[in-house]
């Protein structure tokens, strides 16, 4: 459970809710928005365990639902669902109550689901929909999200609005992640050794952003060059986040001179490689070559990136109660854009993943790939154990977790005729273009004689046929 501040409270998350996921929420949001605050009045402040938080729903919904038909009561539990996994996403829930945990797979009691046990409580009170409930809690859209009373204008210290920033971000609002926090502790480090050495208070006004700017225009490293305009850029960009949070919260107050001062052109992007599908021979050596590892972590971290595309961001953060073997999908939550997907998992993957479940014993809320001194593997050690098995199959190439996903999303175009709307679905992006971008165009020419379902049949075949024998040491 993450660590939240004690005055934030489900009412409030439900503000962020709107704003964050607002493409996402069921049109039938609007029709039951008084209900769904009504619910979150009820469970309080953040900071409930998910036993707590099921047993709290269990007595609130009963009330929340009375007066409803049972068609308004299921579109109802659709949206509270729908709620529960913006409170996973954003690590206030370990565990939806709505959805089977993965622990049924592993011979344990799944905890108590919608149908077994909500509701039955909320059927005897159904009644005809006439009436209506009137929320005590009104709440603005324009509201501000964290009800905390805010500290008098510019009366917060630099490094009082630096701690608050991160405890933003990282919880709440356009959300930063582990690897971009560093970046941005560096540059606010670096305004505030400039404030320092030159014997300027710690404050932020914009006769300091113009000393500060021009400053990096002639600062010289340690090796005697400048600073590159990507480098000044994103100082300017870094300091430009912090002064908007703060001026927005009423941490400080200071005119909108500082976007011109702090403005900097975006930049050319070098093109980027475009990331390259494997081609069917190679992903024949890749299966061969897993399937003789010697242990199943090491074959799941190439098996779900190549069968199932997550990127490998979200690879990392998969914990047991993702996996919904009642439909046999993965159920992702925690993702690069906080939208959670299902994602379906082909039938010959799912023997491997119940057995590396069961065999670790993994508790609800860890992550199945955990590393070392750390509660998840990173990113990086995950390419470097794909890289390994790459090269270990004899491929001439480099291949990267990325590279599986554009397999993933090239086979299922091109040999399983996903349309590429779906294809959008399970790849999680915001447009279809972006998808389309993930199928190799060279495929366009490959065998269209080519059955996905043909190819899962032989490499369900070369995973089985080999029971690892150790021969290979990742």
């Amino acid at each position: 459970m993450a660590v939240i501040a004690e005055a934030l409270s489900y009412v409030s998350l439900i503000n962020i809710y709107k704003l964050v996921w607002r493409k996402n929420l069921a049109k039938e949001f609007s029709q039951y928005e008084s209900r769904l605050y009504k619910l979150a009045e009820g469970l309080g402040q953040v900071g409930l365990d998910d036993q707590i938080f099921s047993c709290n729903l269990d007595l609130l919904l009963p009330i929340i639902f009375n007066g409803l038909s049972e068609t308004a009561i299921e579109e109802l539990l659709n949206i509270v669902e729908h709620y529960c996994d913006f409170l996973i996403s954003r690590g206030y829930l370990n565990i939806n109550p709505f959805r089977y945990a993965a622990q049924s797979a592993i011979n344990e009691s799944p905890p108590k689901t919608v149908e077994g046990s909500t509701l039955d409580k909320i059927r005897p009170l159904i009644v005809p929909p006439e009436i209506e409930i009137e929320s005590s809690c009104i709440v603005n859209e324009t509201t501000a999200i964290i009800e905390t009373p805010k500290p008098s204008q510019n009366s917060m210290s630099l490094d009082e609005i630096i701690s608050k920033f991160f405890e933003y971000r990282t919880t709440q609002g356009r959300k930063i992640y582990n690897g971009t926090i560093p970046s941005y502790q560096e540059h606010f480090q670096h305004f505030k050794d400039f404030l320092l050495e030159n014997n300027l208070p710690l404050i932020i006004d914009s006769d300091t952003l113009q000393k500060y700017v021009r400053h990096l225009e002639s600062y010289l490293q340690p090796d005697g060059n400048p600073y590159s305009g990507n480098t000044k850029s994103l100082k300017k960009y870094s300091l430009r986040s912090l002064i908007t949070f703060a001026k927005s919260q009423g941490f400080l107050e200071i005119s909108e001179q500082y976007k011109d001062i702090l403005f900097s052109e975006k930049r050319e992007r070098t093109p980027k490689n475009r990331h390259r599908a494997i081609t069917v021979e190679e992903a024949d050596k890749l299966i061969q070559c897993v399937s003789i590892l010697p242990n199943l972590k090491s074959k799941l971290e190439v098996l779900i990136p190549l069968l199932t595309g997550p990127r490998g961001s979200e690879i990392i953060l998969i914990q047991p109660q993702n996996f919904d073997f009642t439909t046999n999908k993965l159920h992702l939550t925690l993702t690069k854009n906080g939208l959670p997907r299902d994602i379906p998992i082909p039938y010959f993957l799912i023997p491997m993943i119940q057995a590396y479940l069961k065999t670790y014993d993994f508790r609800t809320g860890e992550y199945i790939f955990p590393g070392q001194g750390s509660k998840h593997e990173t990113v990086r050690t995950l390419r470097e154990h794909i890289e390994k098995c790459v090269q270990l199959s004899g491929i001439k190439r480099k291949v990267t977790p990325h590279d599986l996903r554009a397999t993933y999303a090239t086979y299922q175009s091109y040999y399983g005729g996903l349309h590429i709307k779906a294809l959008q679905k399970y790849l999680g992006h915001e447009s279809y273009e972006t998808s389309m971008k993930y199928v190799a165009d060279e495929f366009e020419t490959s065998d269209c004689k080519l059955n996905l379902k043909d190819l899962y049949v032989k490499w369900a075949e070369m995973l089985t046929s080999s029971c690892g024998d150790g021969t290979i040491n990742m």
